[in-house]
């Protein structure tokens, strides 16, 4: 990027162009990771749920006259390898 682009982006009226576009997400703990690791940058794509099974079951219940259904569901995560992720860890004293 030529520098009178990169001056003229750095003016008060174009400050949002500058910044990555991230979202935060603060999630309570890395589960069983060490407690060294505070922080992970990764690329949105990096994984999907996918609901992989679902089935509606129903049972009749003629004595008192109505009908039960059941939703039974199971979804996959995916986790891709080919994105981002960048993985801050506390440096070692």
């Amino acid at each position: 990027m030529p520098p009178l682009k990169v001056k003229t982006l750095a003016g008060a009226f174009h400050r949002d162009e500058l910044a990555i576009p991230a979202e935060l997400v603060v999630i309570p703990d890395f589960g069983d990771a060490s407690a060294d690791f505070y922080a992970m940058l990764v690329d949105r794509r990096i994984m999907r749920l996918h609901n992989s099974y679902r089935a509606v079951r129903n049972n009749e219940n003629g004595q008192g006259d109505f009908l039960n259904y059941f939703y039974h569901t199971e979804n996959t995560a995916h986790i891709s390898r080919n994105c981002f992720v960048k993985v801050y860890k506390k440096p070692q004293a």
